[in-house]
């Protein structure tokens, strides 16, 4: 009987290392941030942010501008007059941050539409580069507490994928 158990055990344990699955891992945001598209698209986006900033500032610059009158001339001013102005400048408030909200929504949406390709692209190549190499799963360094310096993979697919 203590035989047959010992035969079990050992059969079992070399089932196991028979059917041992391959795993690697790759520092995704390493990855990502030397690929030359995603350097390109950060640049891209960084523009586009620019041109609503500028815009920002002027309206900010606005504000504060009839804020500082108001508080310079509001005590003479009639009452009807410092209704108008505190109306003016609330308006005003709220077209700025309206355009805050609206131009944050746009900067979002023009990052996803600038990366997602790039993140395609990054999910193709490790998916190739472990089918060529046999690997059963490609885990993101940052979710793997210890791993071998040999199972990192983020050396092979920044060469394929031309990043520094």
């Amino acid at each position: 009987m203590r035989k047959f158990f010992v035969l079990a055990v050992v059969g079992v344990l070399m089932a196991i290392g028979a059917n041992a699955q391959k795993i690697g891992y790759v520092n995704a945001n390493e990855l990502l941030a030397t690929m030359p598209e995603m350097v390109k698209a950060n640049k891209d986006l960084e523009a586009y942010a620019k041109t609503f900033e500028d815009t920002y500032k002027t309206m900010g610059t606005e504000l504060q501008t009839k804020f500082e009158a108001y508080n310079k001339t509001g005590k003479t001013l009639t009452d009807a007059v410092r209704e108008a102005k505190e109306s003016e400048i609330a308006a005003l408030q709220k077209r700025v941050s309206e355009y805050e909200q609206s131009s944050q929504d746009k900067i979002e949406a023009k990052r996803n539409e600038l990366v997602k390709p790039v993140l395609d692209k990054a999910q193709k190549a490790i998916k190739e580069y472990a089918a060529a190499n046999g690997y059963d799963y490609i885990l993101n360094a940052e979710s793997v507490l210890f791993a071998k310096d040999s199972d990192n993979v983020t050396p092979q697919l920044k060469t394929k994928l031309g990043a520094k």
